[in-house]
């Protein structure tokens, strides 16, 4: 079995590459984020509260602003776990966003945000909620969807499996913060899936897109990183 995040085990992007190559964005290209470049370039924007409640600026990848800028178009469905800069980049794309993070100043304060760039914040539904409490109530379907809440085990799993039945055969799932274990597994797992094309990576996020329905009580036996990093048993 690989050892997933022991010293000296094979990086996460050496192991995408070695099973499926990405086949629109190679790995850490992003083919421009023309529009959204301010994201990343305004330093200024802080939409966060540190510990004592000062301005605290998140920032936000090249990577997942381009991501964005790709795949999302005016009208699209999309959705994440977790808010910020992501959040903003979704309403200047167009999208009908959903937001789930448990902070409803922080949703106030990206709504304020939006009306002063003149951008549609009435295109956001911001649930101050924690997302594996809210995810079960939702329907879609969604065209683009971002992991980014919580980074703790077992949260991270369990917004996939609460959002993978929610995402359009042809839609975008974008797992961010790889660079942590529980997203590194996610990772791997759905690198190995059959019903997930890997699309980008680079050393902060992974995205794939679904090539066709995935089944949400998908069998053990049937996925192939479960059964590559399980010890086969003789009985």
């Amino acid at each position: 079995p690989i050892a997933i995040g022991a010293r000296g085990s094979m990086s996460l992007l050496r192991w995408i590459k070695g099973r499926r190559r990405p086949r629109e964005l190679a790995s850490g290209a992003v083919s421009g984020s023309a529009g959204l470049d301010w994201l990343i370039t305004d330093r200024t924007i802080a939409l966060h509260r540190d510990a004592k409640g000062k301005p605290m600026r998140m920032a936000i990848s090249k990577g997942i602003v381009g991501l964005i800028r790709d795949h999302v178009g005016a009208g699209d469905l999309t959705i994440e776990t977790g808010a910020g800069l992501s959040t903003v980049a979704f309403i200047a794309a167009g999208a009908k966003h959903t937001a789930i993070a448990p902070d409803a100043a922080l949703g106030e304060r990206i709504v304020d945000f939006c009306g002063q760039r003149g951008l549609r914040g009435d295109n956001l539904t911001f649930y101050a909620d924690y997302s594996q409490e809210r995810l079960p109530s939702l329907s879609g379907p969604y065209r683009f969807a971002l992991i980014d809440g919580s980074h703790s085990f077992p949260e991270v799993f369990v917004d996939y499996f609460y959002l993978n039945p929610l995402i359009d055969v042809g839609g975008i799932l974008v797992v961010d913060d790889v660079w942590v274990w529980t997203g590194e597994v996610l990772a791997k797992f759905l690198a190995a899936e059959d019903e997930w094309d890997v699309v980008f990576q680079d050393f902060k996020s992974a995205a794939f897109r679904k090539i066709r329905k995935t089944s949400k009580y998908k069998h053990f036996e049937k996925q192939k990183f479960v059964m590559q990093n399980s010890y086969k048993l003789k009985l």
